[in-house]
C-alpha cells in the first residue's frame, strides 16, 4: 500500500533503506542493525515508543562499540527524522509513525487487513506459496 501511495504521489518509498542508512551512520553492516530490530519484542518496542513520546528529542551519539538494542531504537528514529526533514516520502515500516508522532507536516496512516489478505501479500512479496506466508 506505501508503495502505491509513494507513486501516485510521486514521493520516495522509504522501508529497508531506514536500516541501510542507520547502519551506515553506525558504521556497521546491514545485518548487524536489521538483527537487533527484529529481536525487540512487540512488548519492549510499545514500551520503548511510549518513554520516546514523552520525552525531548535528541540526536544521540552513536559509536559501534556501545551499539546496543536501544542505541539501535535512537538510531532508527534519527535516521526516521532525517528522511521526513527531506519531505516527499513515504516511510514504512520501523515505527516511523511513532518517531514522527507530533511533527508538523507529516500524515500518519495505519492500514490493516485480515489475517489471510496479510498472509497472501506476505507470500506474493517474498514469492514463496500462501501457506509459507500465513
Amino acid at each position: 500500500m506505501g508503495r502505491r501511495v509513494a507513486e501516485a504521489l510521486g514521493f520516495r518509498y522509504i522501508d529497508e533503506e531506514i536500516v541501510e542508512l542507520a547502519a551506515e551512520k553506525a558504521g556497521l553492516d546491514h545485518e548487524t542493525v536489521a538483527d537487533v530490530e527484529k529481536r525487540r519484542s512487540l512488548a519492549m518496542r510499545l514500551l520503548d515508543d511510549l518513554a520516546w513520546t514523552a520525552s525531548a528529542t535528541m540526536t544521540p551519539s552513536f559509536a559501534p562499540s556501545a551499539f546496543t538494542g536501544e542505541a539501535e531504537t535512537e538510531l532508527i528514529r534519527t535516521v526516521i527524522g532525517e528522511t521526513a526533514e527531506r519531505g516527499e516520502a513515504v516511510i514504512v515500516a520501523h515505527a516511523a509513525s511513532i518517531a514522527l508522532a507530533g511533527r508538523a507536516g507529516v500524515l500518519r496512516v495505519l492500514v490493516t487487513a485480515p489475517p489471510e489478505v496479510r498472509g497472501r501479500r506476505v507470500a506474493e512479496n517474498a514469492g514463496v506459496d500462501e501457506a509459507a506466508g500465513a
